[in-house]
Order: structure tokens, then sequence, then C-alpha cells
């Protein structure tokens, strides 16, 4: 997910650190809405999609909507004055560009939308082990871009797996 999303990133101003954000962003609200890890890897490649093709108007606008209508609000609140109708004229109109939703996406608004979203949430164990999982995933996508290491813990991994009656005691 990281890989894909940094890469269509890439035509904006967004940084490493701004695309964890967006992810642990698009984490918290699915968690919320009651996703689990795979309608979140959906949900960042369909919007990988739209900041691919520096629009998000149809597929990527109605996934969100779809999918998760928190983080639909959250975007209509740092866009278009808490209005998603508004939200949708802006997308029709094309006004929804990579670089929009980019910086709405990395704002303080709508991070704290999220925050807000995932603690108000009914958070089940099954959902605390996919969030613990996609914010590892995301620590490995980074450390593997800045380092190269995911051979190295890949290999760290297994050794702890294939030792867990000896690691356990």
């Amino acid at each position: 997910s990281y890989t894909k999303l940094a890469q269509a990133l890439k035509g904006t101003t967004a940084t490493g650190n701004d695309t964890v954000g967006m992810l642990k962003n698009i984490d918290s609200f699915m968690t919320a809405a009651g996703h689990g890890a795979e309608e979140a890897a959906q949900m960042v490649q369909t919007l990988s999609l739209g900041f691919s093709q520096n629009t998000f108007a149809g597929r990527p606008m109605m996934s969100m909507i779809r999918e998760s209508v928190p983080m639909m609000q959250a975007l209509a609140d740092v866009l278009a004055r808490g209005s998603i109708p508004q939200l949708k004229a802006m997308a029709a109109a094309g006004l929804l560009t990579a670089d929009v939703m980019e910086k709405a996406m990395t704002s303080e608004q709508f991070t704290t939308a999220a925050a807000n979203a995932l603690a108000k949430s009914h958070l089940s164990v099954a959902n605390a082990m996919t969030v613990l999982k996609n914010n590892f995933m995301v620590y490995i996508g980074q450390a593997d871009q800045a380092n190269g290491v995911t051979n190295l813990l890949a290999k760290a991994i297994l050794l702890v797996a294939d030792n867990i009656p000896i690691v356990a005691d």
C-alpha cells in the first residue's frame, strides 16, 4: 500500500511522512467504518488511481462515499465548508486534483477527524490487530525504501517463528 500510494503521489509535494500520514488516516477511517485490512487496501488502491490520474471524480469519489462516510465528511469539512454535495460538485467540475486532495488528506483537520473517528468506533481485537498490521507494513515500506532492510527483517521474523518454543521460555 505504501509503495503504491507513494508512486501515485510523485507528482505532488507529498513527502514520505505525508504518505505515511495519509495511510494512517485512511486506515483510521476504514477501521472506524468497520472495515478490515482488505477493504483499507482497496481504498488505498482506489485513491492511488485518483492521484495517478490527477482527478477525484468517478470511481475514487464513489468509493469514498460508499466505503467511508466519515472520511468523505472530513474531506468536505476541509474543502467544501462541510458540504458533501458541494464536494461532489467540485469533483464533477474537475477541481479535486491530486495536489488539492494531497493537501486536504494531510491537513491537521483531516488527521484530527481520522483520530476522532477511530476513537469513537468500537475497536475490536481484530480491528486493533489490523491497525497494528497496517502500521507495521507502513513502517516496513519506509524502512525498505530508506535502507533496503526487508530481506534482513524477513529472515529475523522467520528465525523467531522457527524458534517459538525457545523464545516463549
